[in-house]
């Protein structure tokens, strides 16, 4: 985690102490952290919801079964390459 000071007006310093004793958070800071990672994933909210949308549109579901023999496939073939050059 990085650092930041924040230069806040007295009133919403005070505003800040408020609601983050009424909302039971540890600090001040760690109300305030939560607002900025509420408003990230509103700002985001959009591109995340875009690539779900291609990948409802990508076609019909894999059964995850095939997606792990395939991925483990592809590691053996790897790994027996990786033997094949080493042994040369």
């Amino acid at each position: 985690m990085s650092t930041m000071t924040l230069d806040l007006p007295e009133y919403l310093h005070k505003f800040a102490e408020t609601r983050a004793t009424e909302l039971q958070f540890a600090t001040p800071e760690d109300y305030m952290c939560e607002l900025a990672q509420i408003a990230y994933i509103e700002h985001n909210s959009e591109y995340f919801w875009k690539e779900i949308q291609k990948g409802l549109d990508s076609g019909p579901p894999i059964p995850g079964e095939l997606v792990w023999k395939e991925l483990d496939e592809q590691r053996k073939l790897r790994q027996r390459d990786k033997v094949l050059q080493e042994q040369r």
